[in-house]
């Protein structure tokens, strides 16, 4: 007897970054209509760098990523030092026995640090790319006015009205689709602070090698990321890696907060305060930052279901991760990897509930434990300040 025929499935696809963009990729193959919506008026990724692990990388291998052109560095166990000596320290954690693996070589699967720009113009390539069966149409610069997660149905503030047969929230951390399937479940949103304010900004690697200074910790660092981890009882610390080939230096600050705090604001005096105990030539990466962003960490506890009613969440609008494990772009992966291989050859509509069910099954309990986890070295992180 013969399979039927698969069905072609009409998919909105609310949000077009690394979540909804890779989802795209996966479900056109697949042979379905994809009709995105973007509240961005350019289909630009901003921000810093992100990290991909093979867990996360496997799937782009699978959908034929091409990781070369999106300048990808691979990412080595850290050197670390002492923020006001620049003293190296030995391994903090002598007990791992990873501490010092090259996880790319283990896996054959890149683990890599990317410009966030970069991957994304990979995923675009990806996502619009000529061939196959599926299609792809975009609308940027739109305001959803009204989710309908139980029908698949989206309203713009133009008063058109979208339906599909399935939605798919990938519109990140401040979703609609999120809101209105917690509203639509009866759910709160449960967020605490964390405890730490964390600032971003990007350097030319040649602000880097034209300084003494900065070149030689660099370069003591034999092309690793760099934590500059704190000493003597103090909590703030620095994570400096590469990405683009190793062009641009990514930095990372993180400061310890009391709740209730001010929010923070993007103020480089006010670091160069924080971090006044630090060796002088590190506060050089401070100084020559164009841009700076600071924003504060908070906690978003696990929400009960990646599944309500005709619409599926993923990425941030389903799991949020704080940045600690360095996970969250690499559980969106993995959602996008079980969206193509629970909605290849669907046979009828009827299967779309069915299939909506298996996925809540297998993204649930581990996207939520790892979300949890990313959590936990923002306590585990003041025990470096002790050696």
């Amino acid at each position: 007897m013969e399979s039927p025929t698969p069905i072609k499935l009409n998919i909105l696809m609310v949000g077009a970054g690394i979540a909804g963009l890779t989802a795209v990729t996966a479900l056109r193959a697949a042979g379905h209509k994809i009709t995105i919506f973007e509240s961005s008026t350019l289909l630009n990724e901003v921000g810093a760098a992100i990290t991909l692990a093979p867990n996360g990388s496997r799937v782009l291998s699978h959908l034929g990523f091409d990781f070369e052109a999106a300048k990808g560095v691979r990412v080595k166990a850290p050197s670390m030092y002492f923020g006001d000596t620049l003293e190296e320290r030995k391994n903090p954690f002598p007990a791992s026995p990873f501490w010092d693996v090259n996880v790319e070589d283990l896996t054959d699967f890149p683990n890599r640090s990317f410009h966030r720009v970069d991957l994304h113009n990979g995923l675009k390539n990806l996502a619009f790319r000529d061939g196959g069966d599926g299609s792809v149409e975009v609308f940027l610069g739109v305001k959803i006015v009204k989710v309908d997660v139980e029908n698949a149905e989206i309203e713009l503030d133009d008063a058109r009205v979208w339906k599909g047969d399935l939605m798919i929230g990938a519109d990140g951390i401040h979703s609609c689709v999120r809101k209105a399937a917690l509203e639509y479940s009866g759910e709160t949103e449960d967020i605490e602070e964390l405890g730490w304010d964390i600032s971003r900004w990007l350097l030319d690697r040649k602000d880097v090698e034209e300084d003494d200074e900065l070149r030689q910790v660099y370069v003591k660092g034999n092309d690793r990321s760099v934590w500059i981890t704190p000493h003597k009882g103090q909590s703030k610390r620095l994570v400096w890696y590469t990405c683009r080939n190793g062009e641009v230096q990514n930095m990372v600050a993180l400061i310890p907060t009391s709740k209730g705090e001010a929010e923070p604001e993007p103020d480089l005096d006010k670091l160069l305060e924080q971090f006044s105990n630090f060796h002088p030539s590190l506060l050089k990466l401070f100084t020559k930052a164009e841009t700076i962003k600071t924003w504060r960490l908070r906690n978003r506890n696990p929400i009960k279901s990646f599944v309500y009613g005709k619409t599926i969440l993923i990425g941030d609008a389903a799991h949020p991760n704080l940045p600690f494990n360095g996970q969250g772009g690499n559980q969106a992966l993995e959602d996008c990897a079980v969206l193509q291989e629970l909605f290849t050859d669907i046979s009828s509509n009827d299967a779309i509930l069915e299939k909506m069910k298996l996925f809540n099954m297998i993204r649930l309990k581990r996207a939520s434990r790892i979300q949890i986890s990313s959590g936990v070295p923002g306590s585990q992180v003041n025990n470096l300040s002790k050696g």
